[in-house]
């Protein structure tokens, strides 16, 4: 792999740079090619050129010491358009390194998550289908919860700014449901507020009409929307955050979206969050009981506690 020490040189010109980040993601098109850069240094070489560009330092308290803004700091590489360019083709470099388990511990090492938060204010969707590549394992869900970078809280900031479109905006949610992927990831997101940053953006999308122009992305984006709160309502500390801040809006979308899959995980968030009995009193509020079994069929069993009031007789 002969660009990477091409890529490391502080000096390179920067439309030279945009050229050889060019050359190497065509070369990243399958595994093996992949292992090779890991191997070969690039994890390193990119993510130093990204935190360069972007003009952002990597952390300071010993995690991924390796990366520094030196290898972004060549001619003409850190303003307007070309610096956005090469932010974008650092990440898509990224994204693809971090296909693999090797690729997304090399990345860690060297500050990448830092340097992916930092670039989602100026590439979103480059760094958020980066981010996304992350959250789609175990282990890269355990380097995110462990990143000083604070991933999960930069997510939701990323979906609360104007300029962030909606094919970041899908990748974002989908890297949150991964995030959200185990209990300790559950109890981060919803002190994050992610339940609450769902519904927005899930009323982002239904402003407009799914069968549209856009209609196809308009539809990923509230189904991943949707399967991010089914999936904190998997664990016991997400059914009650979840049924507080989505509850009325999971609702009216079953009641009325015309998608199929995003009802459906709509349907399967409330099921689950309703085995909770506080989640199910909030709901009894939303819903009849025939709404309840029109639309969400037969509810799961609740504790006794629920189901019946202990009265002790007193004597007359």
């Amino acid at each position: 792999m002969q660009l990477v020490p091409i890529l490391s040189q502080p000096q390179l010109p920067a439309d030279e740079r945009v050229v050889a980040l060019r050359v190497l993601n065509s070369q990243l098109a399958n595994q093996e090619a992949k292992a090779e850069a890991v191997a070969a240094g690039a994890a390193a070489a990119v993510v130093a050129l990204l935190l360069g560009v972007s003009g952002s330092e990597g952390p300071t308290n010993g995690c991924g010491g390796g990366s520094s803004a030196q290898a972004g700091g060549g001619s003409g590489g850190s303003d307007g358009a070309g610096s956005d360019l090469q932010q974008q083709l650092c990440c898509n470099a990224l994204e693809a390194l971090c296909h693999l388990r090797q690729g997304r511990a090399a990345v860690v090492e060297k500050a990448g998550l830092h340097a992916l938060t930092a670039a989602l204010g100026s590439v979103p969707d480059a760094a958020s289908a980066a981010l996304k590549a992350f959250a789609m394992s175990a282990d890269g869900v355990a380097h995110m919860q462990q990143s000083p970078a604070r991933v999960v809280s930069s997510l939701v900031d990323a979906l609360g700014r104007v300029n962030t479109p909606l094919a970041a905006a899908r990748d974002i949610a989908a890297a949150l449901a991964g995030a959200a992927g185990t209990e300790t990831g559950v109890v981060e997101a919803c002190g994050a507020q992610v339940p609450a940053a769902m519904v927005a953006l899930a009323q982002r999308v239904l402003r407009f009409k799914l069968g549209g122009d856009g209609g196809g992305l308009l539809a990923e984006v509230l189904h991943e929307a949707c399967a991010c709160l089914r999936g904190i309502c998997h664990h016991p500390d997400g059914k009650v955050p979840v049924m507080m801040h989505a509850g009325p809006s999971l609702v009216n979308l079953l009641k009325s979206s015309s998608d199929p899959e995003s009802s459906g995980s709509a349907a399967a968030a409330l099921r689950l969050a309703l085995e909770e009995p506080d989640a199910r009193r909030k709901l009894e509020v939303l819903l009849t009981p025939q709404e309840r079994a029109a639309l969400l069929g037969r509810l799961p069993d609740v504790p006794p506690a629920y189901k019946y009031v202990v009265q002790i007789p007193t004597r007359t």
